[in-house]
């Protein structure tokens, strides 16, 4: 009778020893995701990769000046200049920043109280800018 228990004891004990050493690598085998892999690989490229999407920011012009005084955006994205001061105001883009001028991004005209201005910006650099109806009130413009 023991030497049964200790037969079926030693046969468990192998089983378990087996599984212990066998099943992870089992387990790997079939959880790889081939098919996944094959699919994914006759996507081309381009396909795959994800464009960035333009956004629009804001600059705040109010009776103390632009805020923020500093903004950074992509080459594409919008910014809205908000005249929440209680006068007009007209950004106009700085001719001596180290790019020079963005001579699209001034303003034509001056820009009334609770009105907008936008300007899409294309090209990176620092665009510096300022109000032209008060030359104390300046900002930058960082486009990546």
């Amino acid at each position: 009778m023991k030497k049964i228990h200790y037969i079926v004891t030693f046969i468990l004990v192998l089983i378990i020893v087996l599984l212990f050493f066998l099943w992870p690598k089992y387990i790997d085998n079939k959880t790889l995701p081939v098919p996944l892999i094959k699919k994914t690989a006759d996507i081309p490229v381009s396909a795959t990769t994800t464009k960035r999407v333009p956004q629009t920011k804001e600059i705040i012009y109010t009776n103390e000046g632009f805020s923020p005084s500093v903004l950074s955006v992509f080459a594409g994205d919008t910014v809205i200049f908000k005249n929440k001061s209680d006068e007009d105001f007209q950004p106009t883009s700085n001719a001596r920043d180290k790019n020079g001028e963005y001579p699209d991004f001034t303003s034509a005209n001056p820009v009334p109280k609770n009105k907008p201005y936008e300007f899409t910006f294309k090209t990176p650099g620092e665009y510096g800018y300022y109000d032209a109806l008060n030359q104390s009130r300046f900002g930058v413009v960082v486009v990546k």
